[in-house]
Formats: structure tokens, sequence, C-alpha cells
């Protein structure tokens, strides 16, 4: 997969160039957009039942709001990978790292709280 995200790396960059945009992902205005879109998304679960959450499971009109919002959601966090030259997927591995330590399995099975 990590060919493929450089793949998708290099895309955003062409299409972020070939719009003269450059000036406008810089590493704040992207985090700007990442919560912009973030929020987006979230308009799209709030004040909604189990039923309704349901229904954005299903194909249709809401479902494929709620994939556009993950898209550009994944968009900005790889552009930002990008611009800070991050190895987005060896910073996950790292992450999962600390994460398994602080939250080990038998510990925290079934419970979700902070440690």
């Amino acid at each position: 997969m990590n060919g493929e995200l450089e793949i998708v790396k290099k895309e955003i960059e062409t299409f972020v160039k070939e719009r003269g945009w450059e000036r406008y992902h810089r590493p704040k205005e992207i985090v700007l957009s990442l919560g912009a879109e973030v929020g987006e998304l979230m308009r799209e679960f709030q004040w909604i039942g189990e039923e309704e959450e349901r229904e954005l499971l299903a194909e249709g009109e809401r479902r494929e709001r709620v994939v556009d919002e993950m898209a550009d959601i994944f968009f900005y966090l790889v552009d930002l990978a990008r611009v800070l030259d991050v190895d987005l997927l060896k910073a996950f591995r790292e992450k999962m790292k600390k994460n398994r330590k602080k939250y080990p399995a038998e510990v925290f099975r079934g419970v979700y709280r902070r440690p």
C-alpha cells in the first residue's frame, strides 16, 4: 500500500500544481481544511438515531455524501503528509506500537477508558 499512497501523494501534488494552488496548500491551511471536512462528516451523523445510522450504511445519496466527506478527509490528511514529508504508513505503524503498549488488550478488553 505504501506504493499506492505515494501515487496518491503525486496525484494530489499534480492536482494542486495544475490549479496554481500551492500557496493554499500550506500546513496551516491544510489542517484547517481537514478540520472543516471532519465537521462536514460529523454533520451527517449529528442528531441521528440508530435507525438513521443504519440507513447511512445502505446505498443511497446520504451514504454517498458520507463517502465523499471521507474522501475529502483522506485528501487533506495525505496532502498534509506530503507537505510535511511524513511517511504516513510508518507513522501509523509506530503509533499503533505505542497504542498497544498504552492499551494492552488483556487490560482494556471490553473497557474503553483513559489509562
